[in-house]
């Protein structure tokens, strides 16, 4: 069985599944001051790409990372995928920073597994 167009789209690759996490750096104003500095992670994955993985949640049944993306992933339309925010709540030290950028690295890898997932099963489709 070969994707239709429409799933295609939903992977949102023009040749397999892309997702992002991204690590924000968040100001907040209030009056004419700036209240507080907070660190947050982004996570949209693909829809096609976190159903699949819905499906196959026994294959990840000890993967942490990746349960912990599929249960806390909210579903946003095809065009924003299913999103996670994570917040690592006020930015007043280097230690803040550097626990963000471990738990980025972490999020990458366990999407990375669940694309390598999703690559492995469309490849028996073809």
């Amino acid at each position: 069985m070969k994707l239709s167009d429409k799933q295609r789209d939903r992977l949102w690759g023009e040749n397999g599944p892309h997702s992002r996490a991204r690590l924000v750096f968040e100001s907040k104003i209030f009056d004419d001051e700036i209240s507080e500095n907070i660190l947050l992670i982004e996570v949209s994955i693909n829809p096609l790409t976190r159903e699949i993985i819905e499906k196959a949640k026994l294959y990840f049944k000890y993967d942490p990372g990746v349960q912990e993306l599929i249960e806390n992933s909210y579903y946003q339309g095809d065009d924003k995928g299913y999103v996670a925010m994570i917040c690592f709540g006020e930015c007043d030290d280097e230690l803040v920073l550097k626990k963000a950028q471990e738990y980025m690295l972490s999020i990458q890898k366990s999407l990375i597994r669940m694309h390598e997932y999703v690559i492995d099963i469309l490849e028996r489709m073809e």
